[in-house]
Parts: C-alpha cells; sequence; structure tokens
C-alpha cells in the first residue's frame, strides 16, 4: 500500500475517502475503467490533493509539436454538423 496521506489518516475527509483511495492503488481497479468511473473518481478526490506531503515541487516544461495530426471527427462532432446542416436549410 502506498502511504499517500502520511500520518493524516485520522482527518474525517481522508477517512470517507480511504477505501477509494486504496482500491485506486490495485490493478484490478484500472482494468476496464470507463471515463464516467474516472470522473467520479476525480472528483472525490481532488480535494485530497493538497493534503499530499512531499518534497518541492520542480515545474517542467515541454515544447514538442504535436504529431499525431487531425484525427477523426467524432460521433458528437458529426451530429453537432448534421444539426447545424439542417439548420441552415440542407437535406440530409
Amino acid at each position: 500500500r502506498l502511504q499517500l496521506f502520511p500520518l493524516q489518516e485520522e482527518l474525517p475527509m481522508v477517512t470517507a475517502s480511504l477505501a477509494l483511495i486504496l482500491e485506486v492503488q490495485t490493478d484490478e481497479y484500472w482494468q476496464n475503467i470507463d471515463a464516467w468511473s474516472l470522473e467520479q473518481m476525480r472528483r472525490r478526490l481532488r480535494d485530497l490533493v493538497k493534503l499530499i506531503e512531499g518534497e518541492d515541487r520542480v515545474l517542467v516544461y515541454t515544447d514538442f509539436t504535436d504529431e499525431i495530426g487531425a484525427g477523426a471527427m467524432s460521433p458528437y462532432e458529426l451530429a453537432a454538423e448534421i444539426v447545424a446542416a439542417l439548420r441552415e436549410g440542407a437535406r440530409v
């Protein structure tokens, strides 16, 4: 078990989320996780991040070009374009 919150397990907000803190440290938690579950985890743990004790953090700057390219249109973007075209009087 990782010691994410040294000496702070007695804090009520940590105690309330302790089961989730322990669960996300397992490989099983991350198998087949979906976006909704990730968002729920993020919301439950975001206020605890400020409690993490650690060494001074070093800023890391990056400067690189995206080499993946434009990518494909998502179904949501396609639907938005169809709706916009219909509003303009296009026939689909």
